[in-house]
């Protein structure tokens, strides 16, 4: 058999992942669709917001949480223990208004939260969790930089999936470099005017 190498990359980078996965789950039955409608609300209450997608054989196609999925994983996590600082709730609030999510929405996730009634989707498996990082670097890029709260949240959640700060950092600037050439691309397809 002949084969090229065509490239190294970390180990969380999509493409090592991709290929991984590929192989892990090359005999594997597919997956189920998660349940809709669960993320971000009490017990009992309904966000009437798909909580996923199909998960994938690859980080690719791992769901990609919507903005009130991720939205109520972070405030699952700043609450984790028992209180959100102020410096957590102002960082929560900032994302929430950036990801056009109503403030009492994002009160009530708090209250639930700290209630420990939050009904919060959460990754299901390590190579959904790196995708789940890799919207939340996203988030903390729209705005063109990543603040001291987004950087201390992101190593939170890095440090739970055993990722350093050096991974954490090669992460971040792998998504601007995506988001980069992704605003690049669509530069290029504009018409002129």
């Amino acid at each position: 058999m002949n084969w090229n190498l065509l490239g190294l990359w970390p180990w969380y980078a999509r493409e090592a992942t991709d290929l991984i996965n590929e192989l892990r789950n090359a005999d594997a039955p597919p997956k189920a669709s998660a349940p809709a409608g669960s993320a971000g609300v009490p017990a009992g209450g309904s966000a009437g917001v798909p909580a996923g997608t199909e998960a994938g054989a690859t980080m690719a196609a791992a769901p990609m949480p919507n903005a009130l999925e991720l939205l109520a994983w972070m405030v699952k996590l700043a609450a984790v223990d028992g209180q959100v600082a102020e410096k957590e709730r102002a960082f929560l609030q900032q994302t929430a208004a950036q990801q056009g999510i109503e403030a009492a929405r994002l009160e009530t996730m708090l209250s639930a939260a700290l209630h420990n009634e939050l009904q919060a989707a959460e990754p299901r498996d390590r190579v959904e969790a790196l995708r789940w990082l890799e919207a939340l670097a996203e988030m903390a890029l729209a705005d063109g930089k990543v603040s001291g709260g987004e950087w201390n949240l992101l190593k939170q959640v890095g440090a739970r999936q055993g990722l350093v700060l050096a991974d954490i950092s090669m992460l971040v600037q792998k998504t601007r470099v995506r988001l980069y050439q992704q605003a690049r691309t669509a530069l290029r397809k504009r018409p002129e005017a």
